[in-house]
């Protein structure tokens, strides 16, 4: 949430996560505001937590959709 506001200030209309990456590299060197975030914390257990569900439903849903492929495959 600090560093979305700086997003503006960096050319190109593009979305990309090139773009955001450099922004987030950038606004992490210059701001001293910002935390450092360690292992052990309960706020880093928590978003790897929530990180890897994501990752295991984007899992879910590729698995899913691939058998859906392959049976709309054996009927046609």
């Amino acid at each position: 949430m600090a560093v979305n506001p700086a997003t503006d200030s960096y050319r190109g209309a593009d979305k990309t996560d090139a773009r955001d990456a450099r922004v987030n590299a950038d606004q992490a060197r210059m701001r001293r505001e910002l935390q450092l975030i360690r292992p052990g914390d309960d706020a880093t257990i928590a978003l790897r937590l929530l990180t890897d569900h994501g990752v295991g439903l984007v899992a879910d849903r590729t698995r899913t959709t691939n058998r859906l492929r392959a049976l709309l495959n054996s009927m046609f």
